[in-house]
């Protein structure tokens, strides 16, 4: 039912699925980088104390 749904979940939803959309035109415009380029552009956060890696936690 739709009296179940808050307004909050409905904006995270339609959020969600505009960053999917987002994803996707970028994939197909070939705005990508790779698992290595992320994880060279991720890495400097782990090493600052912002955020743990996985192997980490």
């Amino acid at each position: 039912m739709l009296d179940d749904v808050c307004v909050e979940e409905i904006i995270k939803e339609l959020a969600f699925k505009r960053m999917i959309e987002r994803g996707l035109q970028d994939s197909l415009n070939d705005r990508v980088i790779s698992q290595e380029q992320l994880e060279k552009q991720i890495d400097p956060l782990c090493f600052s104390g912002k955020f743990k890696k996985p192997e980490q936690l």
